[in-house]
């Protein structure tokens, strides 16, 4: 369980070679620059810089409602509401740390990536957090100017390829009309993107974000449904203010309390 609750805590609480058709060399060059062309949207920022959307995360039968506000290289919220009214709980990624807010138990817990479940194995940091729920190719802990060499093609289909980054070993796939629909992470995680929806005139995305987690085993996958996407800039703080009623604890007394 505590495998499975650190990548929730991703979400909201409660981020050798295939084979290869061969063509005529020329061909398989064109596509080769095609495909890298692709990769390199997919790795840089793309605009807009700010995200809202209500959410709706179905987990284990139970449904969670709320909110997701994004603005890049700044702040992640998720938020949990009772019946869509009440903010009960809310976890929000920032660059130098993680902020859990639990209204319902009056408490609440700040903590560096570094003590995060299974932080190494994912090479988890704000970067890599952003990357996934923006919907983005990432290489963890690469700089501007050596990312694109951690990237290599792996595998060739008529409807889609895909890209192995080989420092962490994530894979992601690529349909033709450039867009990223899964993240991989072999025997750890998977992220599957759905459901595109146009939002501006030059921006799609996806309006349903699918976990998928090993789980002794069985697969359990966890959906996130979008929906009200906007992009328009909003005045929200990029960093939540703790109410000083709300006491103090460490994450471990969150995680352990879950039964985790």
């Amino acid at each position: 369980m505590r495998r499975i609750v650190s990548y929730i805590l991703a979400i909201i609480l409660l981020a050798s070679c295939g084979s290869v058709n061969r063509t005529r060399k020329s061909d398989e060059g064109k596509v080769q620059n095609e495909e890298m062309m692709i990769l390199s949207r997919l790795v840089e920022p793309e605009q807009p810089d700010e995200l809202t959307a209500s959410m709706s995360v179905s987990i284990s039968g139970m449904k969670v409602n709320g909110q997701i506000r994004m603005r890049r290289d700044h702040s992640i919220q998720f938020s949990a509401s009772l019946l869509g009214l009440m903010e009960v709980a809310r976890i929000e990624f920032l660059p130098d740390q993680v902020i859990i807010v639990d209204r319902m138990n009056g408490r609440y817990c700040v903590c560096h990536y570094a003590f995060l479940p299974y932080r190494n194995e994912l090479g988890l940091d704000f970067q890599v957090v952003q990357s996934i729920f923006w919907n983005r190719a990432f290489s963890p802990d690469a700089t501007t100017t050596d990312r694109y060499g951690r990237f290599v093609i792996q595998n060739r289909e008529p409807e889609s390829f895909t890209f192995k980054e080989t420092q962490c070993g994530y894979v992601f796939t690529c349909d033709r009309s450039g867009r990223l629909v899964r993240t991989d992470k072999a025997g750890v995680c998977g992220v599957v993107y759905s459901d595109f929806e146009k939002v501006s005139s030059d921006f799609s995305f996806p309006q349903t974000i699918t976990l998928d987690i090993p789980a002794s085993d069985f697969l359990k996958s966890i959906p996130i449904k979008l929906s009200s996407i906007s992009t328009a800039k909003q005045k929200w703080p990029d960093r939540t203010q703790i109410p000083s009623r709300l006491k103090r604890v460490e994450l471990e007394d969150i995680l352990d309390d879950f039964d985790l």
